[in-house]
């Protein structure tokens, strides 16, 4: 039973993999998190529960393919891991915009590794370009520089994100852009 339900999930994100769209609805978007979650805590020692909080409203807006997945990977890579967790996406509109947080309830960051992050998010279109350029084939952007690098170039400076712990542990990732998409 546990091989059927590996193999379920696998398909269902190996199928949005290659279906050869760049942009989903959020609500595909959620559905291929939780397929992702289930995969990653087959594998762990510890579970992650995967919980979300969203405006309807905020489900059909189209938005750029795997956003979550790098975050949430990292939250439970980095902010429960060997623990478990919980980790919550809410998402909510208030035109023209989408709002969408990505907290775990993990140990935080150390206040020297958030200022890093925080400053490789301080960078525009151009200079990602060039990175990119320069760094063509080695292992680059993986994470949520990649998810930051990839919303910065479709939605320029309408796209923002924050990263902060939480007061009583764990971090949030918070994004912001416009509902409708670059040339959409």
């Amino acid at each position: 039973m546990e091989n059927a339900k590996l193999i379920s999930s696998l398909s269902t994100l190996l199928r949005a993999i290659y279906r050869g769209s760049e942009w989903v609805t959020l609500k595909e978007e959620i559905a291929q998190s939780e397929e992702y979650m289930k995969l990653l805590n087959i594998m762990r020692k510890h579970s992650v529960q995967f919980e979300h909080e969203l405006e309807p409203a905020a489900l059909e807006v189209e938005v750029p393919q795997f956003i979550l997945q790098p975050i949430i990977e990292n939250a439970c890579y980095h902010g429960v891991p060997d623990s478990t967790g919980t980790i919550i996406v809410s998402s909510w509109t208030a035109e023209p915009n989408i709002y969408i947080e990505i907290a775990d309830n993990g140990s935080g960051m150390e206040p020297e590794k958030l200022e890093e992050i925080k400053e490789k998010m301080l960078v525009d279109k151009k200079y990602i370009r060039e990175s990119y350029e320069q760094q063509k084939n080695s292992m680059f952007g993986i994470g949520l520089k990649n998810v930051y690098d990839r919303m910065k170039l479709t939605y320029g400076k309408a796209f923002q994100m924050n990263v902060e712990n939480n007061a009583g542990g764990g971090v949030t990732v918070s994004m912001q852009f416009p509902m409708a998409r670059k040339g959409g």
